[in-house]
Parts: structure tokens; C-alpha cells; sequence
């Protein structure tokens, strides 16, 4: 999938709100909830609640794109985010956890509400069939590249380490299911089994894929 703008190009205003159910009370974010006009047919969005959209849709792109939370919190609340932050449901790590789990899942959803629409009214081509179709998936695991979102459903299910392992490996060029199922399962055997991955993984990833492999083979 490209880097587009997902949600608030095509839900209606007061639907995206409802989708939103991790509520942000900050000055950049808090007027999603807070402008009671929305509901009106009339309405018309301020450029002050476009911008808050703009953040909303800028995380999940992060999101997708395999940044961390930390990274995607700096996005959506400004500030830089530190462990300390996880202590309790009032922290920002506990809301961003809750805002990829709840409210991303919830747009997956309504994503492919629309790719079963576009796909029982024949309004995908050929050539572009497949996209609209596997944008569910990739939004709700936040693996936005086929190889990614591969490593992700048939190897490992940690999101940033999919991407790794999907830009280092790949998967075949224009397999099926079953054909990246058995690629990626072949692969990620061999790695745990001590096969060095490719040289193009940075000595950083390599510390994230030996944990991996010491959390996998240990337990």
C-alpha cells in the first residue's frame, strides 16, 4: 500500500470520530471530541480539527510503516515519550498502546467494509485488485509492504521485527499465499537455526533478531 492519507480522505467527519475511541485530550487533539457541531449535516470542518486529523492520520501511517511507539507518540502528542511512561493507563505509552490496538483495528475495519464493496460492485481492476484487499490486513498488523505483512502472518508477530525481516528477506516476487507462507517458514527456520541473515541488516536490527531467536528457540 502507498503512503496515503487513509481515514479522513473517505469517512464523513462525524464517522472518524466514532472510529476514534482512545480520546487525546491535548490542545492539538482534543477538539476532535470536543466540537459538538459535528454531527450537523452542514458542518464544516476548521482547519484547527483538519490538522488534528492530519496528526491522527500521520500515526497511523507510522504505524504501518513500522515505527515505534515512541516515534508515533512524538506525532500524535508532541512530546518525546520514555519508558517511565508506561506506569499507568493515564501515561501516553498505556493510550498509544490502546490507540494501535482499538482504534487502528478499527479502521482496518472499515477498510475492508469498503474493499468488499469496491470488490462485489466490480469497481477494481485486474491490475489493481490485490491492493484494496490486503489494506485491511496491513493496516491492523501495521505491516504496509507485502513482505513485511508476510513475516508478520506466517513467522514472527512483532511488528517492527516483520519489517526487518521483510526488507531483509523478502518474499518471492508475485507469490501466493501459500508460496510466501512456505518461503518465510523455510527462512525463519534457518535463522533460528543460527543461519546469519543478509548483510543488509544493520547491526542494530541484528541485536532485535537475536532476541528474537533466543525468546523463540527458548521457549
Amino acid at each position: 500500500m502507498g503512503q496515503k492519507k487513509l481515514p479522513n480522505a473517505v469517512l464523513p467527519p462525524a464517522l472518524l470520530v466514532r472510529v476514534l475511541e482512545t480520546r487525546f485530550n491535548t490542545p492539538e487533539l482534543g477538539i476532535l471530541w470536543t466540537d459538538q457541531a459535528i454531527s450537523g449535516r452542514n458542518w464544516t470542518p476548521s482547519e484547527t480539527w483538519s490538522a488534528a486529523c492530519d496528526r491522527i492520520v500521520a500515526g497511523i501511517l507510522q504505524f504501518v510503516n513500522g515505527e515505534s511507539l515512541a516515534v508515533i507518540g512524538q506525532t500524535l502528542l508532541g512530546a518525546t515519550i520514555t519508558e517511565s511512561a508506561r506506569t499507568d493507563g493515564t501515561k501516553p505509552i498505556p493510550r498509544l498502546i490502546s490507540f494501535t490496538r482499538t482504534d487502528i483495528s478499527n479502521v482496518a475495519q472499515v477498510a475492508g467494509a469498503m474493499a468488499a464493496i469496491f470488490e462485489a460492485t466490480g469497481q477494481l481492476s485486474p491490475d489493481t485488485q490485490a491492493a484494496p484487499m490486503i489494506a485491511p490486513l496491513a493496516i491492523k498488523y501495521g505491516c504496509r509492504t507485502v513482505e513485511s505483512l508476510a513475516w508478520y502472518r506466517f513467522a514472527i508477530r512483532y511488528r517492527r521485527v516483520a519489517h526487518i525481516f521483510g526488507r531483509a528477506y523478502g518474499v518471492p516476487s508475485g507469490g501466493s499465499d501459500a508460496e510466501n507462507r512456505a518461503f518465510v517458514v523455510e527462512q525463519f527456520r534457518a535463522f533460528l537455526d543460527g543461519a546469519a541473515p543478509p548483510a543488509t541488516v544493520s547491526q542494530t536490527e541484528m541485536t532485535l533478531l537475536n532476541a528474537v531467536r533466543t525468546i523463540v528457540t527458548s521457549s
